[in-house]
């Protein structure tokens, strides 16, 4: 019997749980009162560093060729 009562409230704790999820993600501004963000702030700087050094070398290339074609 005491085992039932265990069983039947774990299984109630995770629909609650799950229920908060999807409700979070339905009205992302009922949290905190604001919006929340799940970026990846570390991610972006990251993507963003990865596409700085791209157009350098990018730019490096072109005033090469560019220095080339006027000699």
């Amino acid at each position: 019997m005491d085992d039932d009562k265990k069983m039947a409230a774990a299984i109630a704790a995770v629909n609650r749980y799950m229920e908060m999820e999807v409700s979070e993600h339905r009205h992302p501004t009922l949290r905190n009162g604001g919006f929340t963000s799940r970026m990846n702030v570390w991610g972006v700087s990251g993507r963003q560093d990865q596409m700085q050094m791209r157009t350098l070398m990018q730019l490096r290339t072109f005033n090469k060729l560019r220095s080339s074609l006027k000699a």
